[in-house]
C-alpha cells in the first residue's frame, strides 16, 4: 500500500528538509515535496530519489501546494495522506504512532500534540461549543485520543478516503486560515478529528513572538498581516457562522493592530493591515494583488 506525506516549502533549510524526508522514508511513506520557493526552488538532486519535487515556479500559497500534493499522491495510488511543514521536527516513530491510531480509530484525522520546538509550550487545538464559540483545549498529560474541532494542519493524517469526502483545502485563503475552514468542513462532513497525546510533533508558527501584556503575539513578515485580517473576514463569506467568525476577526485585527507598534517596519505593517480590512470587507480573496512580495 502507498503512502505518502505531502511537505510544502517556501525557502527552506535543506539540511532540515533532507533529515525531515529521511524520517518519512523510514516510516514506509513517499515524501512529496511542493516547492513554492522564489529565490533557491528545491532541486530534485538535493533530496534523496524516493522523493517527488514539485515546482510551483513560485509562491502559488499553502492551499494550492497542498492541493497539487494531494493530486500526486492520488497518482502514486496512496491510501493514506499526512501533511507536515517544513519546519516541523517528525521521526519515523510519529508518523508509525499516527498510522496505528488511524488504523484503530477507522474514518477519521488523527493529529499529534503540538509543542513549540523551542519553549516546549503546548499549541492549543480548539473544540467550538454549542454556539460555535471555539474554545482553547490542552491535552498534554491525556493518555487517550482527544476530539477536536480545529487544528494545524502540520501533522494532520487521513486516508484518502476522509479527504475525498472533506475535499481538497480552499485556495481563496491563499495561506492563513487555509487549515480551520478545512477542519470545519470535517466538523460537516461528521469526520472527528483526534489528538494523539503521546505522540509529539515539534513545531514553531511565526518567526518570533512578541508579549503585550497577556497576549501572545505571533510575529510573520509584514504581508503576512494582510492574510491574517483580511481571511478573518473571509470565514464570513465561508459562512462558517457569525460566532465562530467575529471570534477570528476581533484577535485578527486587534493582535496585528498592536503588532505594529512592536516592529521596525511600522509603515509596512500598517498598510498590509488596512489593505486586509478593505479587501476582507469587500471578499477579495486568493494571493495578495499588490505587489512581487507573498510571504
Amino acid at each position: 500500500m502507498t503512502k505518502c506525506v505531502i511537505i510544502v516549502t517556501y525557502e527552506p533549510e535543506l539540511n532540515n528538509l533532507r533529515q525531515l524526508t529521511e524520517n518519512v522514508e523510514k516510516a514506509g511513506f513517499i515524501p512529496v515535496i511542493v516547492d513554492n520557493s522564489v529565490k533557491y526552488p528545491v532541486k530534485q538532486e538535493e533530496i534523496s530519489k524516493m522523493s517527488r519535487v514539485v515546482s510551483m515556479h513560485g509562491n502559488a500559497g499553502i492551499a494550492a501546494a497542498q492541493n497539487a500534493g494531494i493530486q500526486i499522491a492520488q497518482s502514486l495510488g496512496a491510501c493514506k495522506i499526512a501533511f507536515f511543514d517544513q519546519d516541523s521536527m517528525a521521526d519515523e516513530n510519529l508518523l508509525r504512532k499516527l498510522e496505528n491510531s488511524l488504523d484503530k480509530l477507522g474514518e477519521c484525522v488523527v493529529t499529534p500534540l503540538a509543542l513549540n520546538k523551542e519553549t516546549k509550550e503546548e499549541y492549543p487545538a480548539q473544540r467550538l461549543n454549542k454556539i460555535g464559540y471555539p474554545i482553547d483545549i490542552f491535552v498534554k498529560g491525556e493518555t487517550t485520543p482527544q476530539k477536536a474541532d480545529l487544528v494545524i494542519s502540520s501533522g494532520m493524517m487521513m486516508t484518502v478516503g476522509v479527504l475525498q469526502k472533506v475535499g481538497n483545502y480552499d485556495e481563496d485563503f491563499f495561506i492563513d486560515f487555509v487549515d480551520l475552514e478545512w477542519c470545519l468542513r470535517c466538523r460537516k462532513a461528521k469526520i472527528p478529528v483526534y489528538i494523539i497525546p503521546d505522540v509529539i510533533l515539534l513545531h514553531k508558527i511565526g518567526s518570533t513572538d512578541i508579549q503585550a501584556g497577556e497576549m501572545k503575539i505571533v510575529v510573520h513578515s509584514p504581508v503576512r498581516t494582510y492574510y491574517k485580517v483580511r481571511n478573518s473576514f473571509l470565514m464570513l463569506y465561508k459562512r462558517a457562522g457569525v460566532i465562530f467568525t467575529i471570534r477570528q476577526i476581533l484577535p485578527a485585527l486587534i493582535h496585528n493592530f498592536l503588532l505594529i507598534f512592536s516592529v521596525k517596519e511600522k509603515g509596512s505593517y500598517l498598510k498590509y493591515y488596512c489593505l486586509g480590512v478593505i479587501h476582507g470587507i469587500f471578499g477579495i480573496r486568493g494571493k495578495y494583488p499588490g505587489g512581487k512580495k507573498d510571504a
